[in-house]
């Protein structure tokens, strides 16, 4: 009786531990992603309407 509540308290102490351990805090705002990575996708997309050469359409290919 006495290893079982002992096995119990140590496995409740290490549950207690990694819940603290995971509070993660992010690297980038919505914004800072938004203004680095899916802005610029967006435009080379969305101005795909003056595109005249295949190699100009293949950019907006490989962005997409």
């Amino acid at each position: 009786m006495t290893n079982t509540r002992t096995c119990l308290l140590m496995l409740f102490g290490c549950v207690l531990t990694v819940s603290q351990a995971a509070e993660l805090e992010p690297e980038l705002q919505v914004k800072q992603l938004m203004n680095g990575i899916i802005t610029p996708a967006t435009n080379t997309i969305w101005g795909a309407y003056q595109l005249e050469t295949d190699a100009q359409w293949q950019e907006v290919e490989n962005a997409a």
